[in-house]
């Protein structure tokens, strides 16, 4: 016989979960992992963002991740990575001021709470990934459905079974037949889902400036 704490576990693992489909999901950034090597580093650096998603229902309390090279040794690689950060942190309601033009911290995203849309990963299309970010309670609103409705499907060369359209940055849409229900307002939420294709193993994070700004936690 072998005793265990159950001290910390408020959840059972079956092995078995809810597939993640294409939509708007609200969600809560919750962890920020920065100095991800890109290449073992030759490529510079990136920092992974942990979502978990707010909706009620079987998906509430599933992660999904996203990799963003913001410290690349390609200037262009970096320069679309910082929009992308951009667009993140604006979608969660920090003023464009205190974002462009800036020196920001990874880590003021923490806790922040916006929408997020996920669409069927490039390379492997059974996945999600994240298309793009939009603020919270995205999802009840139709006329957001419509925008990113192209982002919703996998590329017709990849696609599989059910029409699924691809998305890339950029507007997109297309209707799904079920919108998941939305979960909470401005407030914190996290977003669940499959790991985003092509995350590098997490490594020790490379020491950052010190950011001039803080957002706290963003409207509740």
């Amino acid at each position: 016989m072998v005793m265990v704490s159950m001290q910390g576990i408020d959840k059972a693992s079956t092995g078995i979960s809810e597939k993640i489909d294409p939509g708007i999901y609200d969600v809560q950034v919750v962890k920020v992992d920065d100095g991800i090597p890109l290449k073992g580093g030759q490529s510079g650096y990136g920092s992974r963002f942990h979502f978990v998603i707010l909706n009620d229902g079987p998906l509430k309390g599933r992660e999904v991740q996203h990799l963003l090279n913001v410290q690349s040794a390609h200037a262009d690689n970096q320069k679309y990575s910082l929009q992308e950060l951009a667009g993140m942190a604006v979608s969660s309601g920090v003023p464009e001021q205190a974002v462009f033009n800036q020196n920001i911290d990874t880590q003021n995203m923490t806790g922040r709470m916006l929408s997020v849309v996920l669409g069927p990963q490039k390379s492997n299309p059974q996945y999600v990934e994240v298309k793009g970010y939009l603020p919270s309670n995205a999802c009840q609103d139709p006329a957001n459905w419509e925008k990113v409705k192209d982002k919703l499907v996998a590329p017709a060369a990849t696609q599989q079974g059910p029409a699924q359209t691809q998305g890339g940055w950029g507007p997109a849409a297309q209707q799904p037949a079920q919108q998941p229900a939305a979960a909470g307002s401005w407030s914190n939420a996290p977003q669940g889902g499959q790991p985003v294709a092509g995350q590098q193993p997490q490594a020790q994070a490379q020491p950052q400036a010190q950011a001039q700004n803080t957002w706290g936690n963003g409207p509740s």
